[in-house]
């Protein structure tokens, strides 16, 4: 079996897993979640009292267990009625308490695409992605507690690599094999992968073999495109051509009436 066909076993037995880990709240979920009007939630945010350490592409804030654990803290300042400039020198001066505090102190706020900014992003529809889903080729990296897809910044380029392959007259078979070796190389590249070495370098190895397959096609293209070129330059001077017989035909015929027309 091949390595792609191994951690295609691997990636879909772990993301379902990866799934229920990652739980993510947009604003609105959150406020729910806190039972708290979302434009107060909306207002601490703009307040920088609260500070979400998830992003939409556009800029939406979006939230994390450990953010609601820090809400859960500021909804207790707010009820014993104190003001959202009071909660913000609390938070700053003092902070809030939470398990994970050093851990979370060296987090960078993560960016994630709905789906229809990584339609826009990858100059796609958000139809073409689903279908994609459906096929198994792409997955959301996570979702929040509603339903809602989100993807990392790195689906942009693999929904662009996608879309060439099938140019390229990849099968969707073919494309699904790429799309798990792309996943791989990823969680390498970011250290998110726990397998071996030995699977690391067999995975990377294999990503080789597939990239030089693709330089070998595209070479065979670019022959093919070429040839066509040269073919349609042809046609193009020949039509080019007899447009200009045609037309002096037409213009010759049309003086001969008007010489044969009464003056």
């Amino acid at each position: 079996m091949s390595i792609y066909l191994k951690y295609k076993v691997y990636v879909y037995s772990h993301f379902e897993e990866n799934l229920k880990q990652k739980k993510i709240f947009t604003l609105a979920e959150a406020a729910n979640r806190m039972q708290i009007d979302k434009n107060v939630l909306a207002e601490w945010i703009e307040g920088k009292v609260v500070v979400p350490s998830v992003m939409t592409d556009r800029s939406e804030p979006c939230f994390d267990e450990g953010d609601l654990e820090q809400l859960a803290q500021i909804l207790h300042l707010w009820e014993m009625g104190y003001s959202l400039l009071e909660m913000k020198k609390i938070a700053k001066k003092i902070g809030l308490p939470r398990p994970d505090k050093q851990k979370r102190k060296l987090r960078k706020v993560r960016h994630y695409l709905t789906v229809g900014e990584l339609a826009e992003r990858s100059d796609l529809n958000a139809r073409t992605i689903k279908y994609w889903e459906e096929r198994g080729i792409i997955e959301p990296t996570t979702r929040s507690e509603g339903g809602h897809r989100l993807y990392d910044e790195n689906y942009v380029l693999f929904c662009s690599l996608i879309h060439d392959l099938q140019l390229f007259g990849y099968s969707l078979e073919e494309i699904k094999g790429a799309a798990d070796l792309f996943r791989l190389y990823y969680e390498i590249h970011t250290g998110a992968y726990s397998g071996s070495e030995k699977q690391k370098l067999e995975g990377l190895g294999e990503m080789i073999e597939k990239i030089e397959g693709l330089f070998k096609r595209t070479d065979e293209l670019t022959k093919e495109i070429e040839r066509w070129k040269k073919l349609l330059k042809e046609k193009q001077t020949e039509i080019q051509a007899m447009i200009k017989r045609l037309s002096k035909k037409r213009d010759k015929g049309a003086a001969a009436a008007k010489a044969k027309s009464p003056s």
